[in-house]
Parts: C-alpha cells; sequence; structure tokens
C-alpha cells in the first residue's frame, strides 16, 4: 500500500486513490519513533480493501493534526474486506478526527473502526457521521480509551448505520484522565441505526460524560444499552 513514516508541519492529501491486495495495511501513516505533528491528513474518495492489514492504519496524530476520512469505500462485501480493521487510529493527542460524509466501512477483518488500542489518547476531538459501518468482524466501533490532559476532548458518534457487526455496535470500554487535568471530556451517541449486531447495540465500561439520545436500536445481541 502507502507506507509514510513521519510529518512535520505538512500535508497530506490522498484523493481517489485505490489501494487493493496489499500484503499489510493499504494506507500506514506514521510510526513508533517518528509522529505526525501538526500535520492535515485527509484521505476522500476511493477504495481501499482486500488487504491483509488494516484498511488505513494512523500512529502518533500529535500536536494539532487533522485526520479526515471522506467518501471512501473501506472493505466492500464478505470477499474483498480488509484482513484486520478497517480505520486504525492509535496514539492521538492534541487533534482533531474526522471520519465522515458517506464512507462505507465493511467487512473488514476486525473492527470497522478501532481507536487507542495501545497508545495515549487524550485532548482529542473526533467526529464519526453519516457512514455505513457494517458486517465487520469485530465492533462497528471500538474505543478503547478516551482521556483527558490540559484541553477538553469531544467524541461525537452521529448519523451512523451501524449494522449487523460480530462483536457488536459501538464499545467505549473507558474514559480517563492525566493527573488534575483541567479540561472536560463529552461523548454523544445521537441519530444512530444500530441493528443486527451479534453483541450489544452500545457497550460503555468505565464511562463518564457520555449522552446516548434518539438512537434507534434493534435486533442486536445481549447487553443491549438504550
Amino acid at each position: 500500500g502507502i507506507y509514510f513514516n513521519g510529518a512535520l508541519d505538512s500535508t497530506l492529501t490522498f484523493t481517489n486513490v485505490t489501494l487493493t491486495d496489499n500484503g499489510s495495511d493499504g494506507i500506514y501513516l506514521s510510526g513508533n519513533e517518528e509522529s505526525l505533528s501538526n500535520t492535515t491528513v485527509t484521505i476522500t474518495d476511493g477504495e481501499i480493501s482486500d488487504n491483509d492489514g488494516n484498511g488505513i492504519y494512523v500512529n502518533n496524530l500529535i500536536s494539532g493534526s487533522t485526520l479526515t476520512i471522506e467518501g471512501v469505500l473501506i472493505g466492500g462485501d464478505d470477499e474483498n474486506g480488509n484482513g484486520d480493521n478497517g480505520i486504525y487510529v492509535n496514539n492521538a493527542s492534541n487533534s482533531t478526527i474526522n471520519i465522515q460524509n458517506e464512507n462505507t466501512i465493511s467487512w473488514n477483518g476486525g473492527n470497522g473502526v478501532y481507536h487507542c488500542a495501545e497508545g495515549q489518547c487524550y485532548d482529542t476531538n473526533i467526529t464519526i457521521d453519516d457512514n455505513d459501518i457494517k458486517n465487520n468482524g469485530e465492533w462497528g466501533v471500538n474505543f478503547y480509551y478516551i482521556g483527558l490532559d490540559n484541553d477538553s476532548s469531544t467524541v461525537d458518534i452521529s448519523n451512523n448505520t451501524i449494522d449487523e457487526n460480530d462483536a457488536g455496535g459501538i464499545y467505549i470500554a473507558e474514559t480517563g484522565s492525566m493527573e488534575d487535568p483541567e479540561g472536560t471530556l463529552e461523548i454523544t451517541i445521537d441519530d444512530n441505526d444500530i441493528t443486527n449486531n451479534a453483541g450489544p447495540g452500545i457497550w460503555l465500561g468505565d464511562v463518564t460524560g457520555v449522552a446516548i439520545t434518539n438512537n434507534f436500536i434493534s435486533g442486536n445481541g445481549s447487553g443491549e444499552t438504550t
């Protein structure tokens, strides 16, 4: 696929790209030692499918960086989904993430959208809006950790169709903070259709600051939250 290790004060734009049948991730941005710092990353239109790893993997998104993903087919059908997660963002702080405007994230082997399984993730504003997230092998949307330091964090999951994912619809495991944070945390789950997932429609762990409103939640497995 595309491999990019580290960027400072940069703009990275990927438009109408087709990335299929690669042995690892479709798009891999940054790495363990380098960061995307004060950098704007935009991925629009195109198709990212049938890759052995993640469709899109972004690590170390920090210091005023913005990631926007719009109108992209990530996965496809049962024969050409990506082998791991559709979108995986790890170690994001003091940044903005927009996954919006008619992405289709489907038939990936892991989660549709996976956030912060390993790194420190705090003071970040995240929007997941107007997407079809369906038929993925784990959760439709999986937030392992969301935290605070000195600024605010917001998460807005709205206007999505989250359907027929194997583990469940939306999973938020934990919210927390650095020592003596000054910011606030707001999580909004609004106006989504969350249906026919094998596990819970919404699963919340050790989480505070959540507002769940105006969602249609039906046909999901055990533990459904409304």
